[in-house]
């Protein structure tokens, strides 16, 4: 609980979000669009009938000498 109210106070408040991917499944139809948190890496499904974010996924995979995570 404590830990919860300092996340949400000095957290970070996923405002810089890259640009939305689409991603499609094996069959070729399943298709989900997401962003991207670009300080935290935290994944968001999105909404393009709406144009905003929706439920969080969790935290994306990143590879290379600059990760964040």
């Amino acid at each position: 609980m404590f830990n919860r109210v300092i996340n949400w106070l000095f957290g970070c408040r996923h405002r810089e979000l890259s640009r939305v991917f689409t991603t499609v499944g094996k069959s070729g139809f399943t298709k989900q669009h997401r962003v991207v948190c670009t300080r935290c890496g935290t994944e968001y499904e999105y909404d393009l009938t709406h144009m905003r974010r929706g439920k969080k996924l969790g935290r994306a995979v990143r590879s290379g000498n600059n990760a964040r995570v």
